[in-house]
C-alpha cells in the first residue's frame, strides 16, 4: 500500500471512531482534523516529489466534482428545509411504514437529499414519544436516502452523473424500477415487523401532533424544488466547455449551479422564518457534509490513481475480483461497486466503473446493459451501508442526532444495522438478478 493512502484511511478512521470515542473533542475539532488529512497528503506528495500533480488534481476535483456536488446538496437541503409537514395521527407501525413508503417513492423524483430533508423531520416528530428510535433512523436511511433514489436519474447523484455522461434518462426507470420495488417491499416488510416488535415493548407513546388533517407550510418551496429538478435535467445538454482556473467545465453545469443557488436564494427570501423555525432548521448538517466530503474528495485521489494505474496491488486485486481477460461478471461488479460505494462515496465509484467499462453510453445501454445495471444498482443501493456512502445519510443522522442525541446509531452502530439487515437482502437480490 502506498504511503499516500494513509490520509484517506485517517479520514475514514476519524469519521468512524472519533464521534464514538471522543464525541466532545470531535464536535469541537472536526473541521481541523478533517482539514489536516488533505494537508498531510500534500506533505506526503511533496516528500514523494508529486506535489505539483497533487495540486493540479486537487484543483480539477474541487472545481469539477466537489463544488457541483456541494451546490446541489446545499440547494436541495435549504429548499426542502422550508417545507414543514404537520401530521395528525398517533404513530404506529402501519403509519410509519406508509410514511417510509411514500418518502421512498418521492426520493426517485426529487432526489434522495430532497426527500430525506422533507420526510425526516415529520417522521421524527411522529415518533418523538417512542423509546426505541435507532431502527427508525436506520431504515429511513436505507429506503429514502438511498434505495428510493434508483427510480430515476434525478434520484441519486451516481445516476445523475450517468445521465450527464450520456445514459438515456428512461434507461434507469426501465431497468431499475423493478429492483427498487422488490428491495423496497422486502425492507418495508422487515421494518413493519421490527417496528411492531418494538411497538409492543413501548408503554404508552403519547400523540405527537394534534391537528385535523395533514398540512404543509411553505408550499411555495415545492415549486422551487421542482425548479431545482428542472435545472438538473436541463444540465444534460451539451453546450461546450469554458475554462475556469485552467480547468474545462461544462457550460450547462455552471448554468445549473447558478440556477440552483438562485432558487435557494428565492427560497430563503420568500419563505417565512417561522416555517424554518417549526422545522428547527439549521445549517450545521450541510456544514458537516461539506467538511467530511472535502476531505474525502481530496484524500481519495491517490486511491483513484491506484485503481486507474492497473499495475498496483489494489488495481490487480480489483481486476482479479472482477474477472480475467475482460470477462466481467455482473455479480462481481455489483459487489465491487457496492462495497467501494460504502466507503468511497457512490458517485466517484460509479464514474470509476463507468469508465472502466469503456465509458461509451450506447454500448453500456445495449451489449453491456447487465454490467451497467450491476454498477448502477451496486452504487445506489449499497451507499446505504455506511454514513459516508451517500451525503443524505450524514444529513439525516445529523438532524436526528440533534433531536435525539442518545438514540441515533454511531458510525459503527449504524453499520451493525446495515450489515445484519441489508447484506442478506443484497445477497438474495444479486443472486436473483445476476446469476
Amino acid at each position: 500500500m502506498s504511503v499516500l493512502m494513509i490520509p484517506f484511511i485517517g479520514t475514514l478512521g476519524s469519521v468512524a471512531f472519533l464521534p464514538l470515542w471522543a464525541p466532545a473533542f470531535w464536535q469541537k475539532h472536526a473541521g481541523k482534523l478533517l482539514l489536516s488529512c488533505p494537508l498531510m497528503l500534500a506533505v506526503l506528495s511533496a516528500w514523494e516529489g508529486s506535489l505539483l500533480s497533487f495540486l493540479q488534481a486537487s484543483r480539477e476535483t474541487l472545481l469539477r466534482d466537489y463544488v457541483p456536488f456541494l451546490t446541489l446538496m446545499t440547494a436541495l437541503y435549504g429548499i426542502a428545509g422550508g417545507i414543514h409537514v404537520t401530521v395528525p395521527q398517533r404513530t404506529s407501525p402501519s403509519i410509519n411504514t406508509a410514511w417510509l413508503a411514500g418518502a421512498t417513492v418521492l426520493a426517485g423524483w426529487i432526489g434522495t437529499t430532497g426527500a430525506s430533508m422533507v420526510g425526516i423531520r415529520p417522521f421524527l416528530r411522529l415518533n418523538a414519544g417512542r423509546a426505541h428510535k435507532a431502527h427508525l433512523v436506520a431504515f429511513f436511511i436505507f429506503l429514502v436516502s438511498n434505495i428510493g433514489g434508483g427510480i430515476s436519474p434525478l434520484g441519486d447523484p451516481p445516476l445523475f452523473m450517468g445521465f450527464l455522461q450520456g445514459i438515456d434518462f428512461f434507461w434507469v426507470p426501465r431497468h431499475l424500477s423493478v429492483p427498487v420495488l422488490g428491495l423496497s417491499s422486502v425492507l418495508l416488510g422487515m421494518f413493519w415487523g421490527l417496528d411492531t416488535f418494538f411497538w409492543k415493548r413501548e408503554s404508552h407513546p403519547p400523540p405527537i401532533e394534534v391537528s385535523e388533517r395533514i398540512r404543509c407550510l411553505g408550499k411555495g418551496n415545492v415549486w422551487i424544488l421542482m425548479g431545482a429538478v428542472a435545472c438538473v435535467v436541463l444540465a444534460g445538454q451539451d453546450l461546450g466547455t469554458v475554462s475556469v482556473l485552467g480547468v474545462p467545465l461544462p457550460v450547462m453545469g455552471m448554468v445549473r449551479d447558478g440556477g440552483l443557488l438562485a432558487l435557494l436564494g428565492v427560497s430563503l427570501w420568500k419563505t417565512p422564518k417561522s416555517v424554518r423555525a417549526h422545522n428547527t432548521f439549521e445549517w450545521e448538517p450541510i456544514f458537516e457534509v461539506a467538511k467530511i466530503f472535502f476531505a474525502i474528495f481530496l484524500t481519495i485521489l491517490p486511491l483513484e490513481e491506484a485503481l486507474h494505474g492497473g499495475n498496483t496491488v489494489l488495481a490487480c486485486g480489483l481486476q482479479e475480483m472482477l474477472g480475467a481477460e475482460g470477462e466481467w461478471s455482473p455479480l462481481r461488479c455489483f459487489w465491487a461497486s457496492g462495497l467501494l460505494s460504502s466507503f468511497l462515496d457512490n458517485t466517484p465509484t460509479y464514474l470509476f466503473f463507468f469508465h472502466l467499462f469503456g465509458g461509451d453510453p450506447s454500448t453500456l445501454m445495449t451489449t453491456q446493459s447487465s454490467l451497467l445495471l450491476a454498477i448502477s444498482s451496486g452504487s445506489v443501493f449499497m451507499g446505504a451501508v455506511t454514513y459516508i456512502g451517500n451525503a443524505p445519510n450524514l444529513m439525516v443522522a445529523s438532524i436526528a442526532r440533534k433531536r435525539f442525541p442518545k438514540q441515533v446509531p454511531s458510525f459503527l452502530g449504524y453499520m451493525k444495522w446495515s450489515l445484519s439487515l441489508l447484506f442478506p437482502v443484497f445477497a438474495l437480490f444479486s443472486w436473483i438478478l445476476f446469476l
